[in-house]
């Protein structure tokens, strides 16, 4: 095969792969400009290249040639993609993409180091942002739905000097989700409760609008913050505001009663909702409220360890088939809710060591150890272990039996911490006070009452 001839085949075989293989990149991607004179359609959730290129009668090659797409796999909803016909050359019109939703939503904001972090009110979710937050910046977005964070533990953390730990939903998310905690760094500010507006397409955001003024857009190649003239216009600011929002700042006791005042303008009613801050479920709403006022309720008993209070300046846009409102400001509290405590008095057990005692409360089978702090041992963690046989015994010691035997025996610690006892076993009626799991108080022998503290230390 002479030279020319081999070039030929070469260049027809490069041609039939950039044609039939998906994501072939022929070398003049790089030069390529999308077709000016095609219309435009807005992609939308499920649609892929074949769908639509099936759509308006072309090929993909085709397709991804008047886009200049890199890869034929790899396209995302809110994408404008040029499209045969709607053009100077006449045919039919592009079939318009799904129209832009705008809305307000009450929401908590975040800043890090090396992005941001928002909460949405209405539906629970936490948006992540890990990049640069000035005008012009880029970076990669990632939502959590509340399903996902919802019953992940808090772990509390020590921010270095300068800089905020995060907590509830935002420590939820930054504790556990990938490298998410190493990527966006510290929180540099404390939570901040706005309203921004959100644009979405087919149900996904597309824009936002960000506490400063600046807006957070899906390019269709990334994300990106934009400022003055940004490519996303929303709707004018609303006049609306919150003057007043004010709650007791806890934390509070389920049951408690609690009185709920606020002010606003611009509007022409308020909303009220309590959320249970671990599942993020709205629990109470109260509707079309004056826009002052107060509301006086308890503190819902399925609350576990916190509740959101949101008050949104409001509009009745629709009463058919059910209210409808639109929101134009924004505020919320967040309270500690404890569990109420429970006093119980219950034939106990007691015995005193030389640096601390144990008691063991029948109702339960629990042992608590008063060393230098409190430990606690259900029955289950001890009642299968042997009983203790003491082969060192001097004269005049005592060796611990039964369950306090038991746990003395197995937990190198605990012996540690309290010795050898000092007096045999005493049964006695206890009274003892509990929050949840936790112990606030035990009574004694002698009639002293010992307390225990958030950190699990005890005095009397």
């Amino acid at each position: 095969m002479n030279t020319q001839l081999a070039w030929i085949v070469r260049a027809a075989l490069s041609l039939w792969l950039a044609l039939m293989i998906p994501g072939a990149i022929t070398p003049a991607a790089a030069q390529c400009q999308p077709r000016s004179d095609w219309g435009i359609y807005v992609v939308v959730r499920g649609d892929t290249l074949s769908r639509i290129a099936q759509r308006y009668q072309t090929t993909v090659p085709v397709l991804a040639g008047g886009n200049c797409l890199t890869n034929v796999n790899r396209i995302i909803v809110g994408q404008r993609l040029r499209v045969p016909g709607g053009g100077p050359r006449g045919g039919p019109a592009p079939v318009p993409g799904p129209t832009p939703q705008d809305q307000r939503v009450p929401a908590t904001f975040q800043a890090y180091q090396s992005g941001f972090m928002l909460w949405r009110a209405d539906t629970g979710e936490i948006w992540a942002y890990v990049g640069d937050t000035q005008t012009g910046g880029r970076g990669s977005f990632q939502s959590y739905a509340s399903a996902q964070y919802g019953r992940l533990g808090v772990q509390p953390v020590t921010a270095p000097p300068g800089f905020v730990a995060p907590i509830m939903g935002f420590n939820r998310v930054w504790n556990n989700f990938g490298d998410l905690k190493r990527r966006l760094g510290w929180a540099t500010s404390t939570e901040l409760s706005y309203s921004p507006w959100v644009r979405t397409i087919a149900g996904a955001a597309v824009s936002f609008t960000l506490p400063g003024g600046l807006v957070a857009v899906n390019t269709g190649t990334g994300w990106m913050v934009t400022g003055t003239g940004n490519p996303v216009p929303f709707p004018p600011e609303p006049v609306s505001r919150i003057v007043a929002f004010s709650a007791p700042p806890g934390p509070l006791q389920v049951g408690d009663t609690l009185t709920i005042t606020w002010k606003i303008e611009g509007t022409p009613y308020a909303l009220l909702t309590i959320w249970d801050g671990e599942t993020n479920v709205v629990v109470r709403r109260w509707e079309g409220l004056p826009v002052e006022g107060a509301v006086t309720t308890t503190v819902p008993t399925m609350l576990t360890s916190e509740m959101r209070l949101i008050v949104q300046a409001a509009e009745l846009t629709a009463t058919t088939p059910t209210k409808q409102w639109t929101t134009r400001a924004s505020a919320g509290l967040t309270i500690a809710v404890l569990d109420r405590p429970t006093s119980v008095t219950t034939q106990a057990a007691y015995q005193p060591y030389a640096q601390g005692f144990m008691v063991w409360r029948q109702d339960t089978g629990l042992i608590y150890v008063f060393g230098l702090g409190v430990g606690q041992f259900p029955q289950s963690s001890y009642e299968w272990l042997p009983d203790n046989v003491c082969t060192d015994l001097a004269p005049g010691m005592i060796c611990p039996i039964n369950g306090f035997g038991r746990v003395w025996a197995s937990e190198t610690y605990v012996r540690r911490a309290l010795g050898w006892p000092t007096g045999p076993e005493q049964s006695y009626q206890a009274t003892i006070v509990t929050r949840g799991p936790k112990p606030l108080s035990v009574t004694l022998p002698d009639g002293r009452k010992v307390l225990i503290d958030d950190t699990w230390n005890w005095h009397d």
